[in-house]
């Protein structure tokens, strides 16, 4: 498909929508199966998904960290840290600042960050999790 024109510079060349099973690559948490589902677009290089996380149980002292579908772009120089999303959750302890969902550059998968008092960025663990806990998402990234 070509969009705008003909040349090479317009054509759309890849186009995928899909459901993305949540898993737990690291903090130890488990997750409701039936809240596990995330939806994905791509067109090109750029992923969008939007998901649910339902916590079944807390989780250990591990950086919460969940597969995401596809690996990021990773960047040189000084602006590498391109993904970043929204989040809305239920039960999380936010920090100050509320909580930003984070892609690491050349990354499959997702982090939460939260801000503490004094306005540094901390990872969320798997023990800030608790049954019945929610995370809800939402992130555009880029992919190689």
């Amino acid at each position: 498909v070509y969009l705008g024109g003909t040349g090479s510079a317009n054509k759309l060349e890849d186009y995928e929508e899909g459901e993305h099973t949540l898993t737990i690559n690291q903090g130890g948490i488990s997750i409701v199966s039936n809240y596990a589902d995330a939806f994905y677009t791509k067109v090109g290089r750029l992923v969008t998904i939007h998901g649910l996380l339902l916590a079944n149980s807390s989780g250990d002292s591990n950086v919460l960290k969940i597969n995401m579908p596809f690996v990021s772009k990773s960047r040189t120089g000084s602006q590498t840290d391109y993904y970043v999303g929204s989040v809305m959750s239920y039960n999380v302890p936010t920090g100050t600042g509320g909580l930003i969902p984070y892609i690491p550059q050349g990354s499959d998968k997702l982090v939460f960050q939260k801000t503490v008092n004094n306005g540094v960025w901390a990872s969320l663990l798997g023990t800030d999790i608790n049954s019945g806990d929610h995370l809800y998402f939402s992130i555009s990234y880029q992919t190689n």
